[in-house]
């Protein structure tokens, strides 16, 4: 088995540039996701979860599994990611006066243009 690991290393060091940035991108791939999986263990076990009565519940609830709890987080993130950019971004200006005239405006000379 490790010689085999080896040997696949190997290969792809003799490789060329573009095969080998397909493996950096594959493994670097895998590692995120292995990080991203211990993470939403170590959240799902480090968090107390509550019963509807409020107290505190050790077993595990239905349905709120590492699963359950990685899949909510990335759907959290995507939602913090996205609603910031589907909003749209308007400015209302309101006000009380219908006809607004400001106080001591000094009339403008009157030019005539050629």
């Amino acid at each position: 088995m490790l010689k085999m690991i080896k040997t696949f290393i190997n290969k792809i060091r003799t490789s060329d540039e573009k095969s080998k940035r397909f493996w950096v991108f594959i493994f670097s791939g895998f590692t995120m996701a292995i990080v991203a999986a211990l993470w939403a263990f170590y959240l799902d076990m480090s968090i107390v979860r509550l019963n509807p009565s409020g107290e505190t519940q050790l077993a595990a609830a239905e349905g709120s599994g590492f699963f359950a709890n990685l899949s909510s987080s990335f759907k959290n993130l995507i939602d913090k990611i996205s609603t910031p950019l589907a909003r749209k971004k308007t400015i209302i200006i309101e006000n009380n006066q219908k006809d607004f005239l400001p106080k001591d405006l000094q009339p403008l000379p009157i030019m005539k243009l050629p």
